[in-house]
C-alpha cells in the first residue's frame, strides 16, 4: 500500500512537471502545440521513470532494462485503458448517468480511464518493470561481500 501511495505522488507530481512544461514552452515561449506537448509529455515521463526507479521501487537493476520496460509498460496501459476500454467505458457512463451533460460525461470517462491507467500501471511496474527479483539481480552479478552501498567505495 505504501508503494501505490508513492507511485500517486509521483504521478501527482509528474502530471505537475509536465503540464507545467507545456504551459511555459506553449504560452511563455510560443512553441507550437504539437512540439510543446510532446516536450513536456516527455520531460513528465522521464521524471516519473527516474522518480519511481529511485523512491517508489527503489530499483537497482539494470537502468536500460527497467528504462525500456517503463516505456512499454506506459504505452501498454494507455492503450489498454484509454483505447481499448474507451467504447465500454462511455456505453456505461450513459447507461448509469444518462442525466449527466455531454461535458460531464466525457471527464467522468476519462477520470474512470485514468484510474484504470494507474491501477494496471501501478500492477505492471510492480511486478515486471521494477520487480524484486529484476532489481535483486544486480547484486547476484557483485563479488562475494560486495554490496549495493559498498560497490562505490
Amino acid at each position: 500500500m505504501i508503494q501505490f501511495i508513492k507511485y500517486g505522488l509521483v504521478g501527482v507530481a509528474n502530471t505537475v512537471i509536465g503540464l507545467g512544461t507545456i504551459a511555459l514552452l506553449l504560452h511563455a515561449l510560443h512553441w507550437p502545440h504539437l512540439w510543446a506537448t510532446f516536450v513536456g509529455n516527455g520531460v513528465g515521463v522521464m521524471f516519473s521513470y527516474v522518480m519511481n526507479r529511485n523512491y517508489t521501487f527503489q530499483h537497482r537493476g539494470k537502468t536500460s532494462t527497467s528504462m525500456l520496460l517503463f516505456f512499454g509498460v506506459s504505452l501498454l496501459s494507455y492503450v489498454l485503458a484509454y483505447l481499448v476500454m474507451h467504447n465500454w467505458i462511455t456505453q456505461a457512463v450513459n447507461a448509469v448517468q444518462p442525466h449527466l451533460s455531454m461535458a460531464a460525461k466525457v471527464n467522468v470517462v476519462i477520470l474512470i480511464e485514468a484510474c484504470i491507467y494507474t491501477g494496471v500501471s501501478f500492477l505492471l511496474h510492480r511486478y515486471i518493470t521494477f520487480s524484486p527479483a529484476r532489481s535483486n539481480s544486480v547484486d547476484s552479478m557483485l563479488p562475494a561481500g560486495v554490496n549495493e552501498e559498498s560497490k562505490g567505495d
